[in-house]
């Protein structure tokens, strides 16, 4: 299979996941489909350099995870990030009914306030990664990685019942 085939294939089994990634990450669906197509430039241009050490999916995963990370700092107006988070709410989450939709909406505006490695390591627990592939993916171990989790999961339930903002 040639190069350009291979790409293919990947995108086209990795673009759901990473596409959801980018989305959760800055809840904004044009800023979304940016760093998926900076990820997948990314990639492409490094192609030739994956070592086969872990499965392509995670190598791309950890793409997106960095392009997410650098387009953070790239933001220099605070008011545009907080404009970002606003705009979650205005999202429609057509794949669940009307009552979860208003509770996935919540989830991840209060996700939204989570530091970024939070947010990250959140997300992939969310899209049910195992701690194993987490760990490949950040570089953090996966003791780190189950400890860290069970915080954030108990933040955001302490978030979603006492911040006004978020019931």
């Amino acid at each position: 299979m040639s190069p350009a085939e291979e790409f293919e294939r990947a995108y086209t089994a990795t673009f759901p996941l990473i596409w959801k990634l980018c989305r959760s990450f800055t809840h904004d669906a044009v800023e979304a489909d940016d760093l998926v197509q900076e990820t997948f430039e990314l990639a492409w241009r490094k192609w030739a350099l994956f070592r086969h050490e872990a499965r392509r999916a995670t190598w791309l995963d950890r793409i997106a995870m960095n392009v997410c990370l650098a387009s953070t700092r790239r933001v220099s107006d605070p008011a545009k990030a907080r404009l970002s988070l606003d705009r979650a709410a205005e999202l429609p989450l057509q794949e669940e009914p009307p009552d979860e939709q208003a509770d996935v909406q919540r989830l991840y505006q209060a996700i939204g306030q989570l530091n970024e490695l939070d947010r990250l390591l959140i997300n992939f627990y969310l899209e049910e990664l195992s701690y194993g592939e987490i760990a490949q993916i950040t570089g953090l171990r996966e003791n780190t990685i189950a400890v860290r989790v069970y915080r954030i999961k108990k933040q955001l339930a302490e978030l979603m019942q006492t911040d006004e903002r978020f019931r």
